[in-house]
């Protein structure tokens, strides 16, 4: 559920500072999520930002259009139909991969 919410917030167009680079790094590259290694680096970065609002945009907009263009829930459904179309293939032994 904590993925969703974040990508809810990515598609909202919202900043990130984050101290989970393998979480963040996951689905979305360094200019589009910040991350921290340290709580005093974290309060740096947000202070920064809080600053100078202006050079959050940049972010803002790179992963709101990430997320838009990769992780929707229509791009989560055709995952799950891929998957699934593929393990049915499988159990009729590869017979193809329509599932009708």
């Amino acid at each position: 559920m904590r993925a969703a919410r974040q990508l809810g917030r990515h598609l909202a167009g919202c900043f990130q500072v984050s101290d989970n680079p393998e979480g963040a790094h996951l689905h979305f590259s360094p200019d589009e999520v910040v991350v921290v290694e340290s709580v005093e680096d974290w309060v740096d970065r947000i202070l920064k930002f809080l600053l100078h609002p202006e050079q959050a945009n940049p972010f803002r907009e790179r992963v709101s259009q990430r997320a838009l263009a990769e992780h929707t829930w229509d791009h989560r459904a055709a995952e799950f139909v891929e998957l699934a179309a593929r393990a049915l293939a499988e159990s009729r032994g590869g017979a193809g991969t329509q599932i009708w």
